[in-house]
């Protein structure tokens, strides 16, 4: 009796899980971060540990406190009507603005610095959509972009007498981490991109 108790008292082993458990985890994820409910940074940073997990038990964990998903379509809907409004334009002439906290970041956003300087800090942002582009513009200006360390950015466009400069740490940057697409447009101005440790959680 003694022995069957302890075989009925052992453990079930570890379900190894594999590519594809990853993969459907991070899109879930990002499902979150569109609902709000997980910034940029938070994404990032569950993203890099999800690539850590050997186990079901390991990624049970990343998303024990977030909820069952509605349905993609009844998600998207709410996505759309019930959340903050998503930013599209930050505009600067002849002064600064500055956007950080918790704030939307639209699937196509802009920002304009005419003799002037914008802060667009990511690190606390709920995303629209896994990629986003931000179309930056400065004439005579500045404008400095804040990414949490983990998301992938991709910076193009051109500058005259200006400047456009990535400066992001690609180290943790796994697939499927958020995309940042920055479109540079400088006269006389400057674009800079750069990477940043987690901030702390907001109450």
């Amino acid at each position: 009796m003694l022995l069957q108790r302890q075989t009925d008292d052992r453990q079930p082993p570890a379900i190894r899980i594999g590519d594809r458990e990853r993969e459907h985890t991070i899109a879930c994820l990002r499902e979150h971060c569109v609902a709000g409910r997980l910034t940029l940074d938070e994404l990032s940073g569950r993203i890099r540990s999800v690539y850590d997990a050997r186990t079901q038990g390991d990624l049970d964990t990343i998303t024990q406190d977030l909820p069952a998903l509605m349905p993609m379509a009844a998600s998207a809907t709410f996505a759309r009507s019930a959340l903050r409004k998503a930013t599209r334009w930050t505009v600067a002439c002849l002064s600064s603005e500055t956007r950080k906290g918790r704030w939307r970041l639209d699937e196509q956003t802009s920002a304009l610095a005419f003799m002037g300087s914008c802060l667009l800090d990511l690190r606390q942002v709920a995303l629209d959509a896994p990629e986003a582009t931000i179309t930056a513009i400065s004439v005579m200006g500045s404008i400095d972009i804040i990414v949490p360390e983990g998301v992938d950015v991709d910076l193009g466009g051109f500058s005259l007498m200006g400047s456009k400069d990535c400066r992001t740490n690609d180290a943790f940057v796994h697939p499927g981490a958020p995309l940042i697409r920055v479109q540079a447009y400088c006269l006389m101005g400057s674009v800079t991109v750069k990477s940043k440790p987690t901030l702390p959680a907001l109450p």
